[in-house]
């Protein structure tokens, strides 16, 4: 964030010290020394990704999923926030077959994203999130 934050001063900065008349020669070090650090800002938060050496089985997804997901994503729902409701996004995790029917959703938003599970409330480590990535690859 600060170096996003950074490059939009410089690149204002350059704009300010032109439309005062300044000559742009003299203030153009400001714009790629802006492009350099929203570089340094993508390539720092580009999500990075795990690579497993052996297959990931069924049995594994089901584990990470029973003790990362299902408390939520489930038909009844026991995490506090959801009980005697509906999962959120009637999204259910808890067969093989619903986990390959949502199979995108997981690898954007508990893979790549980090996004789930909220929080990381169980505490899903990076190799659980890559497992889940190399199973989904294989599918």
């Amino acid at each position: 964030m600060a170096l996003i934050v950074l490059s939009g001063g410089m690149i204002r900065h350059f704009f300010n010290r032109v439309d005062a008349g300044d000559a742009a020669t003299k203030v153009f070090w400001t714009l790629p020394l802006a492009l350099l650090a929203l570089a340094v800002a993508i390539w720092w938060t580009a999500p990075s990704t795990k690579s497993v050496s052996q297959k990931v089985s069924d049995a594994q997804v089901l584990a990470i999923t029973a003790k990362h997901c299902t408390m939520c994503h489930q038909a009844q729902p026991t995490h506090e926030s959801f009980k005697g409701g509906e999962p959120p996004k009637a999204v259910m995790l808890d067969t093989i077959e619903n986990i390959r029917k949502n199979a995108q959703q997981i690898l954007v938003q508990a893979v790549d994203g980090r996004v789930m599970p909220l929080g990381n409330e169980t505490g899903m480590t990076d190799e659980e999130r890559a497992k889940l990535g190399a199973w989904i690859a294989a599918q």
